[in-house]
C-alpha cells in the first residue's frame, strides 16, 4: 500500500512502507531513502532529502526462493526415481521443497526456469515432480 501523497505524513507512515512497522527506533531519513526500493512518485521524489519526498511512494519487496536439490532431468517419473538429487535449484513456494504450481528455477534470483523434464528432489518422503516448460511444477509422484 502507498503512503498517501496528501499531507501530513509521518516518518513512522514511512517506516511501515518499507520495514512493515510503524516504529521509528533506530531509523533516520537517510536511511529510509537507502532502504528504498519501491516507486517514487515523480511529483514529489525531489532530490529525496526530505519526509515529503515519499509522497506517492510504493515499496516493492524482491521475492525470495527456497534452496533444494533435484537430479537431472529425466524422460519419465520411474526414471527420475531411480536418480539421486545432487544439484541446487530454487523454487517460489513457501515449503522447503516445491509443490504443485510453484515455480522452479536454476538460479537463486529466480530469472532461469528449470527446464521441461521429471526431476527428483530432496523430499521427505522423496518424491519426483514433472515441471512444464514455464518452470512450473505440474505433476508430482512419490518415489
Amino acid at each position: 500500500m502507498a503512503i498517501p501523497t496528501k499531507l501530513p505524513i509521518k516518518f513512522s507512515d514511512v517506516c511501515l512502507e518499507i520495514y512493515g512497522s510503524s516504529s521509528t527506533s533506530g531509523k533516520t531519513l537517510t536511511q529510509a531513502f537507502t532502504d528504498a526500493t519501491g516507486t517514487f512518485n515523480a511529483t514529489y521524489e525531489g532530490s529525496k532529502d526530505r519526509l515529503t519526498n515519499f509522497r506517492g511512494y510504493e515499496h516493492i519487496v524482491a521475492p525470495t526462493y527456497t534452496l533444494f536439490q533435484r537430479s537431472i532431468s529425466q524422460g519419465d517419473l520411474t526414471s527420475a526415481c531411480l536418480d539421486t538429487p545432487t544439484i541446487d535449484c530454487w523454487h517460489d513456494g513457501a515449503g522447503a521443497t516445491p509443490v504443485f504450481g510453484d515455480r522452479v528455477y536454476s538460479n537463486s534470483s529466480g530469472t532461469i526456469k528449470l527446464p521441461q523434464g521429471f526431476y527428483k528432489m530432496n523430499s521427505i518422503p522423496l518424491q519426483s515432480f514433472w515441471c512444464i516448460p514455464a518452470g512450473q511444477v505440474d505433476m508430482m509422484q512419490i518415489c
